[in-house]
């Protein structure tokens, strides 16, 4: 019996032991991924819009610096841990971002020297320039450091005097009050101009906007307007469809665009509550603009932009955004007034069809630089002007589409990229057929599943009683 308990008491033991070993190795295996996920620290953000990744435009910033951006942020008790999570992500796309976070009860003295009253202020330094924001905010913070890190203040000019869309306008069909936000924000001066006196005007300017124009131009306002270019101006022109401008149209012809006399229908990527000529752009060509592009645009009413060859030497032009393959153009005149949107038979303007063109002019190279190196980018046509308005402009990669434009006409070529997107809600454009889909199953299947349940149910009793 002695024998019988010592063996089982040998099992007991080695049974605990297996279990103590197996306990250690499991704790040690833990003890290592924790140690190795805080020396190497990675988050994968498995949103759609990517809400929780650090935004390309801010990598791209961060990597551009020339110096030591240092931030340092005056928190409240109980903060300390998500601030420092949300700056760690900065931090660690670049070497020359610092930052500091200080309880602003237990530094009083500090916050006293920055003038900070509130929690969460921030105090942002750029060799020797400081500016302060209310809030460290991923957006907040790359504005701020543009503005430290922006040598000179560019501006920019809306034109006026022939129905233009205003930025001083807060109408959400019309107005471009928004994109003036967000121009500024990018530490644009951004002013309207009437032709009166522009000439000489015109030669502060970075990028001149003609937007939306709904009479033609006089002659002696494109002479302006070619003297300008011919000096090395640039402009970026958005042509709605509908309004014959004659005069224009041979101005832009004369560097190598065409203005269709048409609209284009896309009635297969119609979205909620858009029409059959609410245009899906979703095909880019290989340009600096849009190289970091990974959502389609959406353009309200537009006209195609076409590009041919132009006699005159040292100009070329070039189209880099299309249209959906499915669609089409309707032609301006009868058919497309009566509404008649379906593609007659014999016409060949199927899809994809180009809304937008850009021109690079050749000048004179200066001294030490070679012939390749003289052709400058001068112009941009969009085939519309609404896709900036206060509605359409956050809709897509609207808004990405016209800054990163305006970055590149300005020579400020760091700034292009894929903005932070504000996580108010999420959403996703559907689709004409989904919509019908959604109210088949929703309103009608959905419904008449358990009606059809009892009414076979009733059958059957009515049948057996």
């Amino acid at each position: 019996m002695k024998g019988f308990r010592s063996f089982f008491s040998f099992r007991s033991a080695k049974h605990w032991l297996n279990l103590l070993i197996t306990v250690l190795i499991s704790l040690g295996i833990a003890i290592s991924i924790e140690i190795i996920g805080h020396t190497y620290n990675k988050r994968v953000d498995l949103t759609s819009e990517m809400r929780y990744n650090v935004s390309d435009q801010l990598k791209k910033i961060l990597r551009s610096l020339g110096g030591t951006v240092a931030v340092k942020v005056f928190y409240q008790s109980g903060e300390r841990m998500e601030l420092n999570d949300l700056l760690s992500q900065f931090s660690s796309q670049s070497p020359n971002f610092h930052y500091e976070l200080l309880d602003l009860d237990r530094n009083p003295a500090e916050a006293g020297k920055y003038g900070i009253k509130n929690y969460r202020e921030t105090v942002i330094e750029y060799e020797g320039k400081r500016t302060k924001i209310s809030y460290p905010a991923e957006d907040r913070i790359i504005n701020a450091i543009i503005k430290l890190t922006r040598k000179e203040k560019k501006v920019l000019y809306f034109l006026r005097g022939h129905g233009e869309n205003s930025i001083l306008d807060s109408d959400p069909r019309k107005g471009y009050s928004r994109i003036r936000e967000a121009l500024e924000s990018d530490d644009y001066e951004v002013k309207e101009l009437g032709w009166a006196g522009s000439e000489e005007i015109l030669r502060g300017a970075s990028v001149l906007i003609v937007s939306g124009p709904k009479k033609d131009f006089l002659e002696r306002e494109l002479e302006v307007l070619r003297k300008f270019v011919q000096e090395g101006g640039r402009v970026l022109f958005m042509i709605d469809p509908l309004y014959p401008l004659p005069s224009l149209s041979a101005f832009l012809l004369g560097f190598g665009v065409v203005l269709g006399r048409d609209v284009i229908v896309d009635p297969y990527n119609r979205t909620y509550g858009g029409d059959e000529f609410t245009v899906l752009v979703p095909l880019f060509l290989k340009h600096p603009i849009i190289q970091d592009f990974r959502i389609p645009a959406l353009f309200p009413l537009a006209r195609s932009i076409e590009v041919k060859e132009t006699p005159k030497t040292g100009v070329f032009a070039q189209t880099f955004a299309e249209s959906d393959p499915k669609s089409w153009a309707v032609s301006e005149g009868k058919d497309f007034n009566k509404g008649k949107i379906r593609l007659p038979d014999g016409v060949k303007r199927k899809g994809p069809i180009s809304v937008a063109a850009i021109v690079a002019i050749e000048s004179k190279p200066r001294k030490g630089e070679k012939e390749e190196n003289a052709l400058e980018e001068q112009l941009v046509v969009f085939g519309d002007s609404d896709f900036i308005n206060n509605f359409h402009i956050n809709l897509l990669g609207n808004k990405d589409l016209f800054l990163n434009t305006i970055n590149w006409l300005s020579e400020d070529e760091y700034l292009i990229s894929s903005r932070p997107k504000k996580p108010e809600y999420t959403y996703r454009p559907l689709k004409f057929q989904e919509t019908k889909r959604l109210f088949w199953f929703l309103v009608i299947l959905l419904p008449a599943l358990p009606l059809a349940a009892g009414l076979v149910i009733y059958i059957r009793g009515r049948i057996r009683g």
